[in-house]
């Protein structure tokens, strides 16, 4: 699967492999199903806003996708990280208080917690692994 990049502005993918990675990345981490966590476009802008990027609130995978494409261009990847880590932390712990507080919801929240912490691992390889090339 090759993305089709029309603009000079987002030539940063240097191979198609790596557009293949991050095509996949953005659908793994959108799907709850994936993921165990659900970002909103409203959490995407936001997010943005916390990079000093200034996005419209537009679809998701959008948003994702300029996020991390800026975020590149502009060498805050780093930041990038700690945010989504901030982001998925804060998800880990309403899962968890859901837990404690209803110990019968153990069998949807639990893979929930686990799919969100590797998750947080992929997004940390991904953007290394970016840094690296």
């Amino acid at each position: 699967m090759q993305i089709k990049r029309h603009s000079k502005k987002n030539a940063k993918f240097k191979t198609s492999n790596e557009q293949e990675s991050y095509a996949s990345f953005d659908k793994e981490l959108l799907n709850t199903y994936f993921s165990g966590l659900y970002f909103s476009a409203s959490d995407l802008v936001n997010l943005a806003k916390k990079l000093n990027l200034n996005l419209p609130i537009k679809g998701r995978e959008i948003l994702l996708k300029k996020i991390i494409s800026q975020s590149y261009e502009n060498n805050s990847l780093d930041v990038l990280n700690s945010e989504f880590s901030q982001m998925i932390d804060q998800r880990v712990k309403e899962y968890s208080d859901l837990l404690e507080n209803y110990p019968n919801s153990q069998k949807v929240l639990m893979p929930l917690i686990t799919k969100a912490n590797a998750t947080k691992k992929l997004i940390l390889t991904k953007i290394h692994r970016t840094q690296v090339n």
